[in-house]
Parts: C-alpha cells; sequence; structure tokens
C-alpha cells in the first residue's frame, strides 16, 4: 500500500516538474521567434513624452543625449518624468555621469502633492545611481514613500555589483519590474533580485538630486541615451538571473541623529566628553563645546514646579503651542532664546528626560547646565540634533 501510494506522489511530482519545465521552454521558445517589441520612450531630439517635475534642477537634450545639471542652492529633488505610466515592464537605458552626480532611475513612481521640502515630488522604487565611495549603483531604494528613503536592496555584500558601474563611461541599466519581481543588471551584472509589491504602476522618472549650498557639483553633468521599453508579454523576455530573490530588507536611511547631553558643566557627543583629556593654554577643555551656538536642541518641559520659569514677560505664562508676538522667552542665565517659526520651538526638558518630541528647533549659546531650570550637577540632559541625509 505505502509503495502503491509512493509510487502515485513520484508520478505526481513528474508531471507537475514536466509542466514547469515545458512553461520555461514554451517562454524561451517565443521569446526565440519573435523578437522583442521594444519601444523608445526617448526620440534622441527633444523631451517629447517627458516632462520635469519638482525642484531647479535642468534638463536638455544634446547630441541626441538627456543631459541632467544639478543646481546648488536646491532643497528639492528634480525629475525628468514619462508622461506614461507603466506597470509591467522591462526597461534598458544607458546612463554616463561624469563625477559627483547622485542620481537614480525611479520606476512605478506616483505623484505627491503634498510635498514637505526636503522631500521629493515623486514617491517609488529608485535604482541608485551611486558616485560615493560605498558604490551602491544598482540597488533598489525606496524614494520618499515614508518618512524618508528606504533602502530594500543595497550592495554592501557584493562587491563584484559595487564594480559594475563605472564613473565617466557609458554604463546600460536593465530592469525588469513584472509582478512583485523586481530584477536589475548594470552591465550585465546583476546587481538586485527583489520581491516587492508597495508600488505596482507609475512613472519613470531620472532622478537629479537637490543639491544645497555646493557650487562644485554643478560641473558635473548626468547623461542618459538609449531608453526602451518592453510592455507587451514582458514576462515572456525576462532574464535568469544568478542573485537569489530576497523579499525587502527595508534597511531605513541612517538616523543622522547626534546625541548631545550634559553632565554638571560638560558636554557629551554620544555619550563621549568633548575634547577628553585635552588642555590649552594650561587650562581644562574637556567637555567644552566650541561654537557651541552652532548645537540645536529640541526639548520640552515636563515639570509643572519648574513650567512657569519658562513664562513669557508679556502673558506671564508659558505656552508650548504658540510664540506671542515680538517676543521670545528668557531662560534662567537671562540669555534669549531665537525661534526660527512663528509657533513656538523652544521648549525646556526635566532632567531627567532623554529624549523629547519637538515642534521645532532652538540655538543655544552656553551649556545647558546654565540655563534649564532645577538642574543639579549630576544631571543628565538630553537633546538631539536632527541632520537630514543629504545622499538619498
Amino acid at each position: 500500500m505505502n509503495i502503491r501510494r509512493s509510487i502515485t506522489n513520484l508520478v505526481y511530482s513528474l508531471i507537475i516538474l514536466c509542466g514547469c519545465c515545458s512553461g520555461l521552454l514554451t517562454s524561451s521558445a517565443f521569446a526565440q521567434t519573435n523578437p522583442p517589441p521594444w519601444v523608445s520612450l526617448f526620440n534622441g531630439t527633444d523631451l517629447k513624452g517627458w516632462s520635469i517635475k519638482g525642484g531647479n534642477g535642468k534638463a536638455w537634450v544634446q547630441d541626441g543625449e538627456i543631459v541632467c545639471h544639478q543646481t546648488t542652492s536646491t532643497l528639492e529633488h528634480t525629475f525628468v518624468c514619462t508622461d506614461v505610466k507603466f506597470g509591467d515592464f522591462i526597461l534598458e537605458a544607458d546612463c554616463k555621469i561624469d563625477g559627483d552626480f547622485n542620481s537614480g532611475i525611479l520606476f512605478r513612481a506616483i505623484d505627491m502633492p503634498d510635498v514637505k521640502l526636503p522631500k521629493a515630488r515623486l514617491n517609488g522604487y529608485q535604482v541608485k545611481i551611486d558616485p560615493t565611495p560605498r558604490k551602491w549603483t544598482g540597488g533598489v531604494f525606496e524614494d520618499y514613500g515614508g518618512p524618508s528613503w528606504q533602502s530594500y536592496y543595497n550592495l554592501a555584500d557584493d562587491a563584484r555589483a559595487r564594480e559594475a558601474f563605472k564613473i565617466g563611461e557609458w554604463n546600460k541599466f536593465r530592469v525588469e519590474a513584472i509582478g512583485k519581481s523586481i530584477k536589475v543588471w548594470v552591465n550585465g551584472v546583476p546587481t538586485a533580485n527583489l520581491t516587492h509589491d508597495k508600488y505596482s504602476n507609475g512613472y519613470i522618472a531620472l532622478k537629479i538630486h537637490a543639491l544645497g549650498n555646493k557650487p562644485e557639483p554643478e560641473k558635473v553633468l548626468g547623461h542618459f541615451n538609449n531608453i526602451r521599453i518592453i510592455t507587451e508579454n514582458s514576462a515572456a523576455y525576462a532574464q535568469p538571473m544568478s542573485l537569489p530573490a530576497t523579499t525587502a530588507l527595508e534597511t531605513a536611511a541612517p538616523k543622522r541623529q547626534t546625541e548631545v547631553s550634559i553632565r554638571g558643566e560638560d558636554f557629551y557627543i554620544n555619550g563621549q566628553s568633548t575634547y577628553k583629556g585635552r588642555v590649552w593654554n594650561a587650562h581644562r577643555i574637556e567637555g567644552l563645546l566650541l561654537n557651541s551656538r552652532m548645537v540645536q536642541g529640541i526639548f520640552d518641559d515636563l515639570n509643572p514646579e519648574t513650567t512657569n520659569r519658562w513664562a513669557y514677560p508679556d502673558t506671564r505664562k508659558w505656552d508650548r503651542t504658540a510664540t506671542p508676538a515680538n517676543s521670545s522667552p528668557r531662560c534662567r542665565c537671562g540669555a534669549r532664546m531665537a525661534c526660527s517659526r512663528s509657533r513656538s520651538i523652544f521648549r525646556a526638558v526635566r532632567p531627567t528626560a532623554t529624549r523629547a518630541n519637538s515642534r521645532g528647533v532652538i540655538l543655544l549659546s552656553r551649556p545647558m547646565a546654565h540655563c534649564a531650570p532645577n538642574t543639579s550637577p549630576d544631571s543628565h540632559v538630553s537633546l538631539t540634533a536632527r541632520m537630514n541625509s543629504a545622499w538619498s
């Protein structure tokens, strides 16, 4: 009885296996007998079929290429975006960057009408073009689909993939987005094999990164050419991928946060005393924070016994939701705290708190131990300075 059951199971397994092989052979045979139905997305003459969205980056057509230019003092990314949305497809494009040109190829990207700088006008998947030393070109990111960008598939453990992209040379990208499957090749080298389903349909876009106050990278250009796509029966033309498929690593962008704390009258950064063991002209400088007016602090007073010490001179009350006109709170030492928004952003922290919610940022010009009410030498007051990454 057991022998008969084993034989039956074997037969069923062979039937299923043969069916799968037959499907693969049929797909392969179809691709061999039917030329890939490539459709060009760029005519080599102008940007017909494309629109520019977002910031102040520039793009134009020159010598049959889409030339992209970063603009200094920009806070918002710029995108050269297709007018048409795509779901399942195979995309190929050639790219050359002259140097430090931070870019990417977005796909299945959607519009974000409520843009809060320095966010992006489009959210979606991005094949990273990364000129930094980490060399993650060909990895798959999500461009600002949440609180920040996400690295879904990076190249940290793939040395071969990191070396595939060549700065100053033309590089061929191939992206297969079919159902939940996302596969990427750079110059024929497999760089990503991801399974993810957050975005199913959207634009294809070339990213021009926000530059900030950096005039030098303005001289560097990005070039794109030979942009073509297969949307008809794209699965039949998919290539085998040597990398194993993986679900999104969902590695959040580095938080870029620094914890500044005060113990007694000494500053600590990320738990380490500043200028540890150092002296200057026989004076101890350990614990000092030079140019401390550049420190950004975010804090709140949760102690009802000390809240009134932060009262406004005109209302005699501390209002955490709005700053009265023409006034800003003074700390205990008499220094006036500068607010950068109409709503109040200076909020004291009780000595035992280690972190607080925020409404904004203030600049401190002296150690908090001199300013915070009811602060004892052994108190540990923590401030958080938020520094957003410029390389997303």
